[in-house]
């Protein structure tokens, strides 16, 4: 019987630093022009997870794309696109649009989401199909799904995960954000959270020198995040558990090709 080779397990947290070892970081994604946090802008990330050992099982499973746009005195819209490919080809697409209030973090106000799954070998899951509206007014959350309501009191703003790749770009270095309360996934309510600064790390992101500022999110009931930015403002990498979002303007493109999806419309 063939001995089975010894794996060596990543025993530590996820970093650039760690991604680069780990050769998950592709070609550094060069910027066009200046970055202006409060404007319009888009940002694409590949969704890449690590189960833990150096050499085998870390791959990338998802596309995240991210759009501010409609910047005005009284807030704006950010929309995002959200990928994942499960075992067996299933993908899981996610579309939401955020209306954000004008104040530091860009809390929200008002939010839909619609959620699906298809592919593999079967037909489309329409039964897992799903769509939710929400609100947030004078600290009162009303969830709405399926013509049932759901509410939440809070004496602090509301977040979404994915509003959050948004807010820390407009942070100042060393800065600290209000506290907040995070509905992950714009569904599940995890209070008492605060974005910090954590330092600059230099890091070589294949071949290419670069000063990433360093933030981290804590809070209740949630596994920790934390970002980092490079000179221009621009959020290249967030980590969170075994999963790391990338900055890659090729994001969408990449997973359809590691899926054979091809040009698939539907997400």
């Amino acid at each position: 019987m063939a001995k089975r080779k010894k794996r060596t397990a990543v025993g530590q947290p996820i970093t650039p630093a760690v991604l680069g070892e780990l050769n998950a970081l592709g070609s550094w994604p060069g910027q066009d022009g200046e970055l202006k946090p409060g404007g319009t802008w888009n940002h694409s990330y590949r969704i890449w997870t690590c189960h833990g050992y150096v050499s085998s099982g870390n791959e990338t499973v998802g596309a995240l794309r991210l759009e501010r746009k409609s910047p005005s005195a009284d807030g704006f819209t950010l929309r995002t696109r959200q990928r994942v490919v499960h075992f067996g080809g299933i993908k899981h697409s996610i579309h939401a649009e955020i209306r954000c209030r004008a104040d530091a973090i860009g809390s929200m106000a008002g939010w839909t989401l619609a959620s699906k799954y298809y592919g593999g070998k079967g037909p489309d899951r329409s039964d897992l199909a799903m769509s939710r509206r929400g609100i947030c007014i004078d600290g009162q959350v009303t969830l709405s799904v399926a013509g049932k309501t759901c509410m939440i009191k809070t004496p602090r703003p509301v977040m979404s995960d994915w509003s959050l790749f948004e807010a820390v770009q407009r942070m100042a270095p060393e800065g600290e954000s209000p506290t907040f309360d995070v509905l992950e996934h714009l569904t599940v309510h995890r209070p008492g959270h605060r974005l910090r600064y954590g330092g600059v790390d230099q890091v070589n992101w294949s071949g290419t020198s670069v000063k990433l500022h360093h933030y981290y999110q804590l809070g209740q009931g949630m596994l920790p995040y934390e970002y980092w930015l490079d000179a221009g403002r621009r959020l290249v990498i967030v980590t969170t558990g075994a999963r790391a979002y990338i900055l890659d303007p090729k994001a969408y493109e990449k997973l359809d090709g590691k899926t054979g999806s091809g040009k698939d419309k539907r997400s």
